[in-house]
């Protein structure tokens, strides 16, 4: 694997972040405004986002306890119910060692507190296989619960060999069973260590978590600059366009950022997010998704069927962003349990605190109705409107190659964009609305929905997803002769979103999904 070279990426101070946001409104009010100050007011953010989520990762899909020297156990509750999943590196010698490399806790049990109970349960285990435990402890030291590990019966390995031993910036701790503790692990562990090291070079655990502290560092930069400048506004509960899209436009990077961290090797600290205080006078600000007058672009066509954009209504074309952000909010099943548990309407007009409890932006996707045809919108930043173009061409390519192919019995579909817009600092892509879900959505409701959890022991949906998905991720790379990271495509699933249930074939001798599509 080649290491990428690190680059600097350029620091933007308090008065330059107040001076750009000062244009901005200026050019709004002379109706001068550009996206390109919007654009450098967040270039750094942007830059270190990237950054970071491009770090080695872990797939969420992949069974890694089938890999060679990978071991994966599970963590459960009384009642059985999978909380947690350790992925390790097992080391057999100079001694029996497990590396914890990646904590993977299942949606239901997030941010539940459940660290100290997935420690106890790492060490019951090598207590049982009488091995040594190892760890990097890469949450911040200045994070609550940087000593978690310490609490519970973890000892800094500096106890046992020299400091000069561990690479620059490391924190390994290690958890000696009460069998080895009458043994000298000194020489043993000097090895281990250099045979973790080793295996380090590819994960780049120390290099993910330094990307993270810097890109959260940056995000509170970002969020004081806002609230600075719009202190006036805050105290006064006055909400202009502008204000409302700039936290909007942070909020949603914000969401983005957490969720997509959760995939990083080595990083477990992902309540650091949680030193970022969002106040409640910015949680009450309406979400806006979309420029305000003055900054807006001349709309355009950027990809698609010259026909069918002419048979789109009049209004949509003169003004995408305003018609396309006016539809209703595609309904997604966690989004409607949340409107039911709320007791809220579909029509609800969300705010920046909705968002943050969501954990994403229900307003990026809409639905829309055309001459009996669905479709779904679905707003993108613009820098990513290159790759999709990249990535459409390769859809086209599979749509041929998958006619009449199936999977495990699953029937395969390709989705690709059939327009794209460009107007308020955004793009929006068209496609026909699928009865589907995205394959991360149906499995955080296969293991949260009541009525999935009770028969899942009987017929184990999620496994067969994760099996589906693999084969049909294989089977692409195959067809476009080329490895490809498995978020390169976007993998939907059948489901009945009206009653919120998997539309799955179950025979005598087998189960599967009905449909699988890729977007």
């Amino acid at each position: 694997m080649l290491i990428p070279k690190p680059y600097k990426i350029m620091q933007m101070g308090l008065e330059e972040k107040l001076a750009i946001l000062g244009l901005m409104e200026e050019g709004l009010r002379t109706k001068q405004s550009s996206l390109e100050r919007l654009q450098k007011f967040f270039d750094n953010l942007e830059r270190l986002i990237n950054k970071t989520i491009s770090g080695s990762k872990i797939s969420l899909i992949k069974d890694f306890s089938q890999a060679n020297a990978f071991h994966t156990i599970e963590v459960l509750s009384e009642e059985g119910k999978q909380l947690a999943r350790l992925h390790m590196l097992y080391l057999k010698k100079p001694i029996q060692c497990y590396y914890l490399v990646y904590v993977e806790v299942q949606y239901p049990f997030r941010k539940k507190g459940l660290g100290t109970r997935v420690i106890n349960f790492f060490n019951e285990f090598l207590e049982d296989k009488v091995a040594v435990g190892i760890l990097d402890n890469v949450i911040p030291r200045d994070d609550p619960t940087y000593t978690i590990y310490l609490n519970n019966g973890w000892t800094p390995i500096t106890e046992f060999i020299s400091s000069d031993l561990i690479a620059e910036g490391g924190d390994y701790m290690v958890y000696v069973p009460t069998k080895l503790q009458i043994i000298d692990l000194k020489d043993k562990l000097n090895r281990v260590v250099y045979h973790i090291k080793r295996k380090k070079t590819y994960i780049h655990m120390r290099e993910n978590e330094s990307m993270v502290k810097k890109t959260i560092s940056e995000f509170i930069d970002v969020y004081n600059a806002l609230c600075i400048y719009f202190e006036d506004e805050l105290k006064s509960n006055t909400h202009t366009p502008l204000m409302r899209y700039l936290f909007t436009k942070y909020t949603t990077k914000l969401i983005s950022f957490k969720r997509r961290i959760s995939e990083l090797v080595g990083y477990t600290g992902g309540e650091s997010l949680e030193q970022i205080r969002i106040s409640e006078h910015v949680r009450n600000i309406p979400v806006q998704s979309y420029t305000p007058r003055g900054m807006t672009e001349r709309p355009d066509l950027i990809y698609g069927d010259v026909k069918l954009y002419n048979k789109m209504p009049g209004s949509l074309r003169r003004q995408p962003a305003r018609f396309i952000e006016a539809l209703p909010n595609y309904r997604r099943p966690s989004f409607v349990v949340w409107l039911t548990k709320k007791g809220y309407g579909a029509d609800k007009k969300l705010t920046i605190g909705d968002l943050l409890e969501l954990g994403f932006d229900p307003t990026r996707l809409k639905e829309f109705s055309e001459e009996n045809e669905k479709y779904i919108f679905e707003r993108l930043q613009l820098r990513l409107v290159d790759a999709l173009l990249q990535k459409t061409g390769k859809l086209l390519e599979l749509k041929e190659r998958l006619k009449n192919t199936s999977i495990f019995g699953t029937l395969l579909e390709v989705n690709p964009p059939l327009l794209i817009l460009k107007d308020g600092g955004n793009a929006y892509v068209l496609r026909r609305k699928i009865e589907g879900i995205h394959w991360d959505e149906a499995m955080e409701q296969l293991q949260t929905n009541p009525s999935f959890v009770q028969y899942m022991p009987h017929v184990n949906l999620e496994g067969i997803l994760k099996k589906s998905l693999n084969k049909l991720h294989s089977e692409v790379e195959v067809m476009l002769g080329m490895e490809l990271p498995f978020d390169f495509f976007t993998y939907f699933v059948s489901w009945n979103l009206r009653t919120n249930q998997p539309k799955v074939v179950v025979e005598y001798d087998k189960s599967f999904f009905e449909r699988l599509w890729i977007a």
